[in-house]
Protein backbone atom coordinates (compact mmCIF):
# COMPACT_ATOMS: atom_id res chain seq x y z
CA UNK A 1 0.00 0.00 0.00
CA UNK A 2 0.86 4.14 -0.74
CA UNK A 3 -0.31 6.42 0.88
CA UNK A 4 0.36 10.03 -0.73
CA UNK A 5 0.05 13.11 0.62
CA UNK A 6 1.41 12.49 4.33
CA UNK A 7 2.21 15.85 4.81
CA UNK A 8 -0.47 17.19 2.93
CA UNK A 9 -3.60 19.48 5.09
CA UNK A 10 -6.94 17.78 4.93
CA UNK A 11 -9.15 20.05 3.17
CA UNK A 12 -11.87 21.07 5.51
CA UNK A 13 -15.31 22.59 5.01
CA UNK A 14 -15.81 27.06 4.82
CA UNK A 15 -18.22 28.76 6.33
CA UNK A 16 -20.93 28.83 4.31
CA UNK A 17 -24.09 31.02 3.32
CA UNK A 18 -26.20 28.80 4.90
CA UNK A 19 -25.62 26.69 7.55
CA UNK A 20 -27.86 24.00 8.64
CA UNK A 21 -27.73 21.34 11.63
CA UNK A 22 -29.61 17.86 10.68
CA UNK A 23 -30.12 17.01 14.41
CA UNK A 24 -31.23 20.21 15.82
CA UNK A 25 -32.99 21.33 12.50
CA UNK A 26 -31.64 24.70 12.74
CA UNK A 27 -30.01 26.92 10.27
CA UNK A 28 -28.67 30.07 10.15
CA UNK A 29 -28.49 32.39 6.49
CA UNK A 30 -25.16 34.84 6.71
CA UNK A 31 -25.79 38.51 6.43
CA UNK A 32 -24.55 40.89 3.59
CA UNK A 33 -22.00 43.49 4.69
CA UNK A 34 -22.83 46.40 2.56
CA UNK A 35 -19.94 48.30 3.64
CA UNK A 36 -17.50 45.63 2.49
CA UNK A 37 -19.52 43.36 0.14
CA UNK A 38 -19.25 40.22 2.40
CA UNK A 39 -21.23 38.22 3.94
CA UNK A 40 -20.92 37.93 7.77
CA UNK A 41 -21.87 34.19 8.96
CA UNK A 42 -23.01 34.00 12.51
CA UNK A 43 -21.60 32.63 15.51
CA UNK A 44 -23.71 29.37 15.62
CA UNK A 45 -22.16 29.16 12.12
CA UNK A 46 -18.70 29.21 13.07
CA UNK A 47 -19.91 26.62 15.89
CA UNK A 48 -21.52 23.79 13.64
CA UNK A 49 -18.48 24.82 11.51
CA UNK A 50 -15.86 23.61 13.67
CA UNK A 51 -17.80 20.75 15.01
CA UNK A 52 -18.37 19.28 11.17
CA UNK A 53 -14.41 20.03 10.65
CA UNK A 54 -13.89 17.13 14.22
CA UNK A 55 -16.25 15.07 12.17
CA UNK A 56 -13.87 15.44 8.90
CA UNK A 57 -10.67 15.47 10.98
CA UNK A 58 -12.23 11.85 12.61
CA UNK A 59 -13.00 10.55 8.61
CA UNK A 60 -9.74 11.51 7.52
CA UNK A 61 -8.04 9.97 10.12
CA UNK A 62 -10.03 6.83 9.86
CA UNK A 63 -9.33 6.39 5.93
CA UNK A 64 -5.38 6.79 6.85
CA UNK A 65 -6.06 3.70 9.50
CA UNK A 66 -8.08 1.77 6.81
CA UNK A 67 -5.74 2.01 4.10
CA UNK A 68 -2.69 0.99 6.90
CA UNK A 69 -4.04 -1.90 7.93
CA UNK A 70 -4.94 -3.01 4.31
CA UNK A 71 -1.03 -3.67 3.70
CA UNK A 72 0.59 -7.37 3.20
CA UNK A 73 3.88 -6.66 1.68
CA UNK A 74 4.33 -3.22 2.18
CA UNK A 75 3.52 0.20 3.23
CA UNK A 76 4.76 2.91 1.84
CA UNK A 77 3.91 6.62 3.50
CA UNK A 78 5.14 9.42 0.77
CA UNK A 79 5.56 13.02 2.34
CA UNK A 80 6.63 15.96 0.39
CA UNK A 81 8.89 18.14 3.16
CA UNK A 82 11.21 19.62 0.98
CA UNK A 83 9.70 22.97 0.07
CA UNK A 84 7.25 23.25 3.14
CA UNK A 85 6.56 22.77 6.84
CA UNK A 86 3.61 19.69 7.50
CA UNK A 87 0.91 21.11 8.87
CA UNK A 88 -0.64 20.35 12.46
CA UNK A 89 -3.58 18.07 11.28
CA UNK A 90 -1.78 15.95 8.25
CA UNK A 91 -1.27 12.72 8.97
CA UNK A 92 2.93 13.26 8.90
CA UNK A 93 2.41 15.68 12.62
CA UNK A 94 -0.61 13.58 13.82
CA UNK A 95 0.78 9.82 13.79
CA UNK A 96 2.80 8.36 15.67
CA UNK A 97 6.57 8.12 13.04
CA UNK A 98 8.70 6.03 14.41
CA UNK A 99 11.88 7.32 16.27
CA UNK A 100 13.60 4.06 15.91
CA UNK A 101 14.12 2.47 12.39
CA UNK A 102 15.44 -0.78 11.24
CA UNK A 103 14.45 -4.38 12.23
CA UNK A 104 11.98 -5.04 14.63
CA UNK A 105 9.22 -7.18 15.85
CA UNK A 106 5.39 -6.78 16.33
CA UNK A 107 3.03 -7.91 19.07
CA UNK A 108 1.94 -10.69 17.23
CA UNK A 109 5.25 -11.94 16.68
CA UNK A 110 5.76 -10.49 13.15
CA UNK A 111 8.79 -9.49 11.78
CA UNK A 112 8.85 -6.08 9.75
CA UNK A 113 11.60 -3.55 8.66
CA UNK A 114 11.40 0.14 8.93
CA UNK A 115 13.21 3.10 7.05
CA UNK A 116 13.26 6.17 6.05
CA UNK A 117 14.30 7.52 2.75
CA UNK A 118 14.84 11.17 1.80
CA UNK A 119 14.96 11.57 -2.30
CA UNK A 120 15.32 14.76 -4.33
CA UNK A 121 15.22 13.08 -7.62
CA UNK A 122 14.27 15.19 -10.08
CA UNK A 123 11.90 14.08 -13.29
CA UNK A 124 13.78 13.39 -16.42
CA UNK A 125 12.50 14.16 -19.71
CA UNK A 126 11.50 11.49 -22.23
CA UNK A 127 13.18 11.69 -25.27
CA UNK A 128 11.20 12.23 -28.37
CA UNK A 129 13.84 10.91 -30.72
CA UNK A 130 13.21 7.30 -28.84
CA UNK A 131 11.09 5.25 -31.68
CA UNK A 132 10.21 2.67 -29.06
CA UNK A 133 7.16 4.34 -27.73
CA UNK A 134 5.24 2.14 -25.19
CA UNK A 135 2.11 1.62 -26.48
CA UNK A 136 -0.68 3.15 -24.34
CA UNK A 137 -4.02 0.58 -23.31
CA UNK A 138 -7.01 1.02 -23.67
CA UNK A 139 -9.22 3.29 -21.46
CA UNK A 140 -10.32 0.86 -18.56
CA UNK A 141 -13.82 1.72 -19.13
CA UNK A 142 -13.63 1.58 -22.75
CA UNK A 143 -16.23 -0.77 -24.58
CA UNK A 144 -15.39 -2.20 -27.76
CA UNK A 145 -17.74 -2.80 -29.96
CA UNK A 146 -20.80 -2.06 -27.80
CA UNK A 147 -22.85 0.70 -27.94
CA UNK A 148 -24.26 1.64 -24.31
CA UNK A 149 -26.95 3.96 -24.91
CA UNK A 150 -28.52 6.46 -22.02
CA UNK A 151 -31.62 8.51 -20.96
CA UNK A 152 -33.92 9.18 -18.45
CA UNK A 153 -37.11 7.16 -17.69
CA UNK A 154 -39.63 9.44 -18.96
CA UNK A 155 -37.76 9.13 -22.69
CA UNK A 156 -37.12 5.17 -22.64
CA UNK A 157 -40.62 4.56 -22.14
CA UNK A 158 -42.32 7.23 -23.98
CA UNK A 159 -43.87 6.57 -27.32
CA UNK A 160 -42.10 7.22 -30.33
CA UNK A 161 -43.50 9.76 -32.72
CA UNK A 162 -41.40 10.59 -35.91
CA UNK A 163 -44.07 13.07 -37.03
CA UNK A 164 -42.90 16.17 -36.47
CA UNK A 165 -45.12 19.07 -35.89
CA UNK A 166 -44.52 22.77 -36.64
CA UNK A 167 -43.64 24.89 -33.93
CA UNK A 168 -45.94 26.69 -31.90
CA UNK A 169 -44.61 28.93 -29.77
CA UNK A 170 -47.62 29.76 -27.78
CA UNK A 171 -47.92 26.23 -26.78
CA UNK A 172 -44.35 25.95 -25.82
CA UNK A 173 -44.68 28.65 -23.60
CA UNK A 174 -47.77 27.51 -21.88
CA UNK A 175 -45.90 24.44 -21.77
CA UNK A 176 -42.99 26.18 -20.21
CA UNK A 177 -45.36 27.94 -17.63
CA UNK A 178 -46.64 24.57 -16.42
CA UNK A 179 -43.25 22.55 -15.76
CA UNK A 180 -42.05 26.37 -14.27
CA UNK A 181 -45.36 25.79 -12.06
CA UNK A 182 -44.78 21.96 -11.48
CA UNK A 183 -41.08 22.46 -10.43
CA UNK A 184 -42.28 25.03 -7.68
CA UNK A 185 -44.67 22.72 -6.31
CA UNK A 186 -42.02 20.14 -6.31
CA UNK A 187 -39.70 21.85 -4.20
CA UNK A 188 -42.93 22.84 -1.84
CA UNK A 189 -43.45 19.43 -1.53
CA UNK A 190 -40.46 18.00 -0.57
CA UNK A 191 -39.78 20.89 2.38
CA UNK A 192 -42.60 19.12 3.92
CA UNK A 193 -40.15 16.43 5.09
CA UNK A 194 -38.03 18.76 6.56
CA UNK A 195 -40.28 22.12 7.33
CA UNK A 196 -43.39 22.13 9.97
CA UNK A 197 -46.57 22.96 8.14
CA UNK A 198 -46.85 26.01 8.97
CA UNK A 199 -43.45 27.81 8.35
CA UNK A 200 -44.12 26.60 4.73
CA UNK A 201 -47.68 27.23 3.95
CA UNK A 202 -47.22 31.20 5.78
CA UNK A 203 -44.88 31.58 2.45
CA UNK A 204 -47.43 30.62 -0.20
CA UNK A 205 -49.95 32.01 -2.41
CA UNK A 206 -53.36 30.92 -2.08
CA UNK A 207 -53.45 28.18 -4.37
CA UNK A 208 -49.93 26.69 -3.18
CA UNK A 209 -52.00 26.73 0.12
CA UNK A 210 -54.73 24.52 -1.07
CA UNK A 211 -52.97 22.30 -2.46
CA UNK A 212 -50.18 21.64 0.22
CA UNK A 213 -53.38 21.77 2.62
CA UNK A 214 -54.87 18.90 0.47
CA UNK A 215 -52.31 16.80 1.05
CA UNK A 216 -51.90 17.17 4.99
CA UNK A 217 -55.59 16.64 5.07
CA UNK A 218 -56.39 13.81 2.80
CA UNK A 219 -56.77 10.29 4.23
CA UNK A 220 -55.76 8.33 2.02
CA UNK A 221 -51.75 8.13 2.14
CA UNK A 222 -50.61 8.28 5.81
CA UNK A 223 -47.96 11.02 4.17
CA UNK A 224 -46.14 12.23 7.48
CA UNK A 225 -45.31 8.80 8.28
CA UNK A 226 -44.06 7.72 4.45
CA UNK A 227 -41.86 11.74 4.38
CA UNK A 228 -40.46 10.92 8.04
CA UNK A 229 -38.91 7.41 6.54
CA UNK A 230 -38.68 7.92 2.90
CA UNK A 231 -36.51 9.38 0.34
CA UNK A 232 -37.73 12.61 -1.44
CA UNK A 233 -36.77 13.85 -4.73
CA UNK A 234 -34.36 11.08 -5.01
CA UNK A 235 -32.72 10.55 -8.24
CA UNK A 236 -30.43 7.27 -9.56
CA UNK A 237 -28.79 6.08 -12.23
CA UNK A 238 -28.64 1.97 -13.07
CA UNK A 239 -26.42 0.56 -15.97
CA UNK A 240 -28.05 -2.65 -17.39
CA UNK A 241 -27.23 -5.04 -20.06
CA UNK A 242 -28.85 -2.79 -22.65
CA UNK A 243 -28.53 1.02 -21.63
CA UNK A 244 -28.17 3.45 -18.45
CA UNK A 245 -31.01 4.55 -16.82
CA UNK A 246 -31.18 8.14 -15.14
CA UNK A 247 -34.53 8.73 -13.02
CA UNK A 248 -35.74 10.98 -10.05
CA UNK A 249 -38.42 9.28 -8.02
CA UNK A 250 -40.86 12.03 -6.14
CA UNK A 251 -40.88 10.27 -3.05
CA UNK A 252 -40.21 6.51 -2.17
CA UNK A 253 -40.27 4.72 1.46
CA UNK A 254 -40.39 1.51 3.28
CA UNK A 255 -42.33 1.20 5.68
CA UNK A 256 -42.75 -1.76 8.84
CA UNK A 257 -45.33 -3.70 6.34
CA UNK A 258 -45.35 -2.00 2.62
CA UNK A 259 -43.65 -0.07 -0.25
CA UNK A 260 -44.11 3.30 -0.92
CA UNK A 261 -44.01 4.64 -4.79
CA UNK A 262 -45.44 8.08 -5.45
CA UNK A 263 -45.81 10.54 -7.74
CA UNK A 264 -46.83 14.18 -7.38
CA UNK A 265 -48.71 15.63 -11.10
CA UNK A 266 -49.84 19.16 -11.08
CA UNK A 267 -51.22 18.02 -14.88
CA UNK A 268 -54.57 16.17 -15.24
CA UNK A 269 -55.29 12.78 -14.11
CA UNK A 270 -56.65 11.61 -17.90
CA UNK A 271 -52.99 10.36 -18.16
CA UNK A 272 -52.52 8.60 -15.17
CA UNK A 273 -51.83 5.40 -17.27
CA UNK A 274 -48.64 7.00 -18.22
CA UNK A 275 -47.89 8.22 -14.30
CA UNK A 276 -48.51 4.43 -13.15
CA UNK A 277 -46.48 3.37 -16.16
CA UNK A 278 -43.30 5.42 -14.51
CA UNK A 279 -43.95 4.37 -11.06
CA UNK A 280 -43.88 0.58 -12.13
CA UNK A 281 -40.16 1.38 -13.78
CA UNK A 282 -38.89 3.55 -10.83
CA UNK A 283 -40.24 -0.14 -8.54
CA UNK A 284 -38.21 -2.20 -10.85
CA UNK A 285 -35.44 -0.45 -10.92
CA UNK A 286 -35.31 -0.26 -6.56
CA UNK A 287 -35.62 -4.15 -7.33
CA UNK A 288 -32.69 -4.26 -9.81
CA UNK A 289 -31.18 -2.03 -7.21
CA UNK A 290 -31.91 -4.31 -4.15
CA UNK A 291 -33.25 -1.45 -2.36
CA UNK A 292 -36.12 -3.38 -0.97
CA UNK A 293 -38.06 -6.12 -0.21
CA UNK A 294 -39.61 -8.58 -1.99
CA UNK A 295 -42.20 -10.03 0.71
CA UNK A 296 -44.15 -6.41 0.81
CA UNK A 297 -47.21 -4.64 -0.29
CA UNK A 298 -46.43 -2.31 -3.26
CA UNK A 299 -48.75 0.89 -3.53
CA UNK A 300 -48.39 2.96 -6.66
CA UNK A 301 -49.71 6.24 -5.97
CA UNK A 302 -50.38 9.04 -8.07
CA UNK A 303 -51.04 12.30 -6.37
CA UNK A 304 -52.94 15.04 -8.54
CA UNK A 305 -53.63 18.11 -5.40
CA UNK A 306 -54.89 20.31 -8.03
CA UNK A 307 -57.73 17.82 -8.90
CA UNK A 308 -57.93 17.04 -4.53
CA UNK A 309 -57.32 13.34 -6.23
CA UNK A 310 -55.07 10.48 -5.17
CA UNK A 311 -55.21 7.24 -7.71
CA UNK A 312 -52.93 4.12 -6.15
CA UNK A 313 -52.48 0.75 -7.55
CA UNK A 314 -51.39 -2.34 -4.98
CA UNK A 315 -49.39 -5.32 -5.99
CA UNK A 316 -49.11 -8.14 -2.82
CA UNK A 317 -45.22 -8.14 -3.47
CA UNK A 318 -42.86 -8.28 -5.68
CA UNK A 319 -43.91 -11.70 -7.83
CA UNK A 320 -47.72 -10.34 -8.72
CA UNK A 321 -45.62 -6.73 -9.93
CA UNK A 322 -42.98 -8.59 -12.06
CA UNK A 323 -46.31 -11.17 -13.73
CA UNK A 324 -47.99 -7.85 -14.43
CA UNK A 325 -45.15 -5.31 -15.27
CA UNK A 326 -45.22 -4.37 -19.12
CA UNK A 327 -43.20 -6.17 -21.72
CA UNK A 328 -41.52 -2.76 -22.56
CA UNK A 329 -40.47 -1.98 -19.41
CA UNK A 330 -39.62 -5.55 -19.35
CA UNK A 331 -37.55 -5.28 -22.03
CA UNK A 332 -35.46 -2.14 -20.81
CA UNK A 333 -33.90 -4.02 -18.06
Amino acid sequence: VIVIGFADSPTLSKIQKITFDDRSQNFSLSILDDNTSKHQASGWSFLMKDMFNERELLENERVLYVAMTRAIESLSLVAEIDKRTPTEKSWYKRSNWPLELGDSTGLDGTAYSVSSIDSDDAPVLQNSDNNEITKLRSKFSQLDNVAVASGSVTDLIADKNTDLDLVNYENILVNLKKAQKGSDLHRIFESLKYLQPNQIIKNLNEHEQKNVNYLLDQKELNLQEILKHGHNEWGFGLKTTKTFIQGQIDLWAELENDIHVLDYKTGSSLYSDKAFEQLAFYTNALFEMKLISSNKKIIHSVVYPSEKLIKTKTFSGENEFKIKLSKKILALF
